[in-house]
């Protein structure tokens, strides 16, 4: 679980959201490999203010605007004509939440999907604590966007997990040959990618093994 502030609300709290293994070890060594060099570098390690996304020129945190430019940027190369920007993704998580638990619990349609969060109290909390919105009424657009998308893949929440590791495992593959042919093969780049793969390898086990118990479950109750 990965803790984040919510800046939504008007007292300061913070949420826990769920991330795979592989993807959080990526953010770890940013912040011990590239991060803590650029602050040695360029502020002293006794300066550190702390801050996750820094500047490689100053060492000083990304102003509020940086990442919006940044996606305009790869929208415009891209040659995407519609919307982009940073908060999509936050929209594109919550919708794939949504998508999972319809599947997860066979719901058939947006009233009983919406009867099933507002009694299931800990499955409330936990979209919720996740999303940091207030209140389920604010999720309610994310719900219709669930049903419409769940009505054309039809796979169950474990098949998402699965195939969501594997395509960050995809990810990492191509970034790092990236890296290697911009700086070239070194020791610690190989130990990096060694350990980066066994994690990926463990997270594409736990879902696997995961999707053989369902297929048990399920021929035991057809038997």
């Amino acid at each position: 679980m990965l803790r984040l502030p919510t800046l939504k609300k008007r007292k300061d709290e913070d949420r826990l959201v769920p991330v795979h293994g592989h993807d959080l070890r990526l953010v770890l060594e940013y912040i011990d490999v590239n991060r803590s060099r650029v602050i040695r570098d360029k502020l002293g390690k006794s300066n550190d203010h702390g801050i996750v996304l820094i500047g490689e020129t100053t060492g000083q945190p990304l102003d509020v605007g940086t990442i919006t430019r940044e996606i305009s940027t790869l929208a415009k190369q891209a040659g995407l004509t519609g919307k982009a920007c940073a908060h999509m993704f936050r929209h594109r998580f919550i919708t794939k939440v949504f998508v999972s638990l319809i599947e997860l619990h066979r719901c058939a349609n947006t009233d009983e999907f919406r009867r099933f969060l507002l009694d299931g109290e800990a499955i409330k909390r936990k979209v919720m604590e996740w999303t940091g919105h207030g209140s389920i009424a604010s999720l309610e657009p994310y719900i219709h966007l669930a049903f419409d998308e769940f009505a054309n893949i039809k796979k169950t929440y474990s098949q998402m997990n699965t195939y969501l590791v594997i395509d960050s495992f995809a990810s990492t593959i191509e970034q790092t040959l990236l890296e290697i042919k911009s700086a070239g093969s070194h020791r610690e780049q190989a130990v990096a990618i060694l350990a980066t793969f066994s994690s990926q390898l463990a997270d594409l086990k736990r879902e696997l093994l995961g999707l053989d118990r369902m297929a048990e479950d399920a021929h035991l109750e057809a038997a």
